[in-house]
Formats: structure tokens, C-alpha cells, sequence
């Protein structure tokens, strides 16, 4: 049976609220050790991300209206703007 590389279909994630530049910055590591497809950070540590995965295959995800989504249509297309 052919080995199939999963780790290239996973989405990484780090967005508890407490969630430090440290851990950003060590998740990033992780995701390029591991090759995951994407990594999934607060709107506020994108910036992070997009440079700690510079070069590599890992593209940077974020999140809008988390954790509930229950904020309304102007406030997300803000929020995601700002992202």
C-alpha cells in the first residue's frame, strides 16, 4: 500500500486567547517540521506567521468572528481587513 503524506492535508492551529508571540513562533517551527498545509493564527499574529513561514510550503491562516461567529456582517469584513 502506497504511504500517503496525511501531514500535507492538515491544518495547523494555535488560537487560544493567551496565546503568546513565543508560541507563534514555535507553532511555526512545527508546522514546517512536520509539513502541515497551513497554520491558523489570531488576525493579530499573521504578520508573524507570514514572516516565520516565509520560503516554505506552510501558507498562514486566520480566523474572523472567532470563536463564535456571532458578530455581525460589518464587523467581520473589519476584522478582516485588518487581518
Amino acid at each position: 500500500m502506497k504511504d500517503i503524506p496525511y501531514n500535507k492535508y492538515v491544518d495547523y492551529a494555535l488560537l487560544k486567547p493567551t496565546v503568546t508571540p513565543q508560541e507563534i513562533t514555535k507553532g511555526c517551527k512545527e508546522a514546517i517540521k512536520h509539513e502541515f498545509m497551513s497554520f491558523f493564527v489570531p488576525p493579530g499574529y499573521v504578520n508573524l506567521a507570514v514572516h516565520n513561514l516565509k520560503n516554505t510550503s506552510v501558507k498562514v491562516g486566520t480566523v474572523i468572528g472567532f470563536p463564535m461567529g456571532y458578530t455581525d456582517s460589518k464587523t467581520k469584513i473589519y476584522e478582516a481587513q485588518q487581518a
